[in-house]
């Protein structure tokens, strides 16, 4: 795929004819192309940046408006599974596990033991079971997270992203937020376990 040379000026020129007085703006550098013709998401703002006031679509290739209008959508869809990719997948994908897999270790060595009654093995079986998933699902966040992080390193770097792309990151974040609820779910599932008395 070919790389996108963007002419900075003419795209601060293209952002700034939107602006209102006292808005700043900032201009995603990550375009759409659609019909060979590059799109930027262009955000407006109050001088501090922490309200927007608007956005605009710009393109330094064409002003047709239809194509204008479809790619809203598609910039405005990147840049916010891009924003959650990173924060929120982000996030998950730092916490140190350390812990659980030491606390796995703990449950397999001593559920191996088969020293308990049949009903406290049960419960430490569970335990183990649920520590297991948590750690596989984590594991799996983690690996989603690295390849959406990738696709977005070669997208940035050559300048702009396609349809195909966006269906991949939409894919990635569907699959870091499905796996980050569940992840949830079993964490809850997890202090039934542990509300019983052993």
């Amino acid at each position: 795929m070919k790389k996108v040379v963007v002419d900075e000026k003419r795209l601060i020129k293209l952002a700034k004819k939107h602006k209102n007085f006292l808005e700043s703006y900032t201009i995603n550098r990550v375009a759409y192309l659609f019909n060979d013709h590059v799109f930027y998401l262009a955000y407006f703002s109050n001088k501090s940046g922490d309200n927007i006031k608007g956005h605009a679509i710009i393109s330094p290739d064409t002003d047709d408006r239809y194509e204008h209008e479809m790619a809203l959508s598609p910039l405005v869809q990147h840049a916010v599974t891009v924003h959650n990719i990173k924060y929120t997948g982000g996030e998950r994908a730092k916490i140190k596990f350390s812990f659980f897999y030491e606390y796995r270790d703990y449950l397999e060595d001593i559920v191996g033991a088969n020293v308990f009654s049949q009903e406290h093995q049960v419960i430490y079986e569970r335990a183990l079971k649920v520590v297991s998933n948590v750690i596989d699902l984590q594991e799996n966040l983690v690996n989603s997270y690295y390849e959406a992080m990738d696709l977005h390193n070669e997208t940035s770097k050559r300048g702009y992203f396609i349809d195909e792309e966006l269906e991949k990151f939409r894919g990635r974040f569907r699959e870091v937020n499905r796996r980050s609820k569940r992840e949830a779910t079993i964490s809850v599932a997890k202090g039934e376990y542990y509300g019983k008395a052993i």
